[in-house]
């Protein structure tokens, strides 16, 4: 029979792409992807004044104040570098193990060593920062941290909203 032309091939492709329940599908992907990235935005809206007020507060002294930055030192067990620039760092501190996942600055060189000194920085009971060599990271549960993941996830649902309405265009 051999190739068929396009022109013949496209009645076909018509009656797939005119299927109400693939334009809903897709429809429906846009949606879900498009309330994701909003509700990824209002999160940012809302970790805003903390941010703020993270970057405004000061070390604690003696008598520690409930919006000062604490310190504590602990040992650095394992640094991974995880897809997308994200880095995994176990930290040991008092005797507990706690993973932090966030970005790192980009002007460390490399992953750090095992069995390090580390620095982490606390502010209303989460961790805001982890030093340790040139390792310098902001966790996703902290502040700064939590504000760029958000912006990050509300990037990527809009971008895929955009796409499937693009797609739903198209079909």
């Amino acid at each position: 029979m051999g190739i068929q032309p396009l022109a013949m091939r496209r009645p076909a492709l018509a009656g797939v792409a005119a299927r109400p329940g693939l334009r809903y599908g897709v429809l429906l992907i846009a949606i879900a992807a498009g309330l994701i990235g909003s509700i990824a935005l209002l999160g940012h809206a809302v970790n805003a004044p903390a941010l703020a007020a993270f970057d405004r507060s000061v070390a604690c002294d003696v008598s520690p104040s409930p919006g000062c930055r604490a310190t504590t030192s602990g040992t650095l067990l394992d640094d991974r570098a995880l897809p997308l620039g994200v880095r995994a760092v176990t930290v040991a501190v008092d005797g507990r193990q706690a993973v932090y996942y966030g970005w790192a600055d980009p002007a460390a060189a490399g992953p750090a060593t095992g069995g390090s000194e580390a620095l982490v920085v606390l502010w209303r009971g989460r961790a805001a920062r982890v030093f340790s060599g040139d390792l310098a990271l902001d966790p996703f549960e902290g502040p700064r941290g939590a504000g760029f993941a958000l912006i990050a996830v509300a990037v990527v649902c809009e971008l895929l909203c955009g796409l499937a309405l693009g797609l739903h265009g198209l079909l």
